[in-house]
């Protein structure tokens, strides 16, 4: 069960990212990079020039500081 607080932090992050999409779907922020490992466009991670999701399957967790690659 989650508290009133995450909830609440979930529904920000959630209008957050809908705004940013509007937003670049209307030509005020740049498209989202592509992903030079499976060409998805999506967010990449800090670290790695990678999705997120191949940056993990490499081993690095994008919500850490280091690369563990």
């Amino acid at each position: 069960m989650t508290s009133p607080q995450a909830a609440e932090f979930q529904r920000q992050k959630n209008y957050a990212a809908v705004k940013r999409s509007r937003m670049r779907k209307a030509g005020l922020l740049p498209p989202l990079p592509i992903c030079p490992s499976c060409g998805a466009r999506c967010f990449t991670d800090r670290w790695l020039p990678l999705c997120s999701l191949c940056a993990r399957r490499r081993g690095h967790d994008p919500n850490r500081s280091q690369a563990r690659v």
